[in-house]
């Protein structure tokens, strides 16, 4: 499903996006016909929510037919769950907007519909809750996604990852402050933090007991068997310029990336 700024009119027969209310994000979208600005989305109607929430659970029900082990709700990123969150782009003036806790009634209605077909133990989100993500930002971090934190704690959910980059992040930087600390005081599950670490990093954040784990998103396009790099200490290809071949057609920086020497 394309929905909110990131979805553009190509995806959806020529129809403007959905979104929290009516924004644009910025820079461009990927279409099969190459980048294109970004178009303004509509605001979701009730009618809408229902139906995008009904969406979410029969994407669960397939899932589960298809033999996955679980689900991960997409809550991060500027993607449709984060417009909802967030202040810059959640406007409303209705009960799914306004406070922190409005803010996040769409997050908590499609977790509980994937409950309902998962169970707990087998749903998991994922927030990006630090600086700004295709247009999408907040004005009050800590209230926002200690709001959704709470959610996360009432509901149950397996675990929670954090994507969270900082001043000098290769994929997006801010200066806005890591929320997992005071998520952390919320939320008892386990965390996943996310977002430019090396091998060396992710295990001291382990052993601090900031997380339970790390995970690794953009080193594995450039290193296709990077936990074998992990294991044996070898240097990780960069992967700085891996986005230039996102939603691009062909193999180029994709599948070209060379294994080590016996892998």
């Amino acid at each position: 499903m394309a929905h909110g700024p990131p979805g553009p009119p190509d995806f959806l027969g020529g129809e403007p996006p959905v979104s929290a209310s009516a924004t644009i994000a910025p820079d461009f979208a990927h279409t099969p016909l190459g980048r294109k600005p970004f178009e303004m989305a509509r605001a979701a109607t009730l009618d809408d929510i229902s139906r995008i929430v009904d969406d979410y659970g029969a994407a669960a029900e397939r899932a589960k037919i298809a033999g996955s082990d679980g689900v991960q709700l997409h809550a991060a990123n500027g993607y449709l769950v984060d417009q909802f969150l967030r202040s810059g782009t959640n406007l409303r003036d209705d009960d799914y907007g306004g406070s922190p806790e409005n803010r996040t009634r769409f997050m908590r209605e499609i977790l509980e519909r994937l409950i309902e077909v998962w169970g707990k133990d087998r749903v998991s989100v994922r927030l990006s809750p630090n600086g700004e993500t295709q247009g999408c930002d907040d004005d009050n971090p800590p209230a926002t996604f200690g709001a959704a934190a709470w959610v996360l704690e009432e509901l149950g959910v397996s675990f929670l990852e954090l994507r969270q980059p900082g001043p000098d992040g290769t994929f997006g930087c801010t200066d806005v402050p890591k929320q997992s600390d005071h998520i952390r005081k919320i939320y008892t599950g386990p965390v996943v933090l996310n977002s430019d670490y090396t091998a060396e990093q992710a295990c001291a954040e382990v052993e601090a007991g900031k997380c339970e784990a790390v995970s690794f998103g953009r080193p594995y396009i450039s290193n296709p068997d990077l936990a074998e790099r992990i294991r044996t200490g070898a240097e990780w290809a960069p992967n700085v310029n891996v986005p230039a071949s996102w939603y691009l057609p062909g193999p180029q920086g994709y599948i070209d990336y060379p294994a080590l020497s016996g892998v």
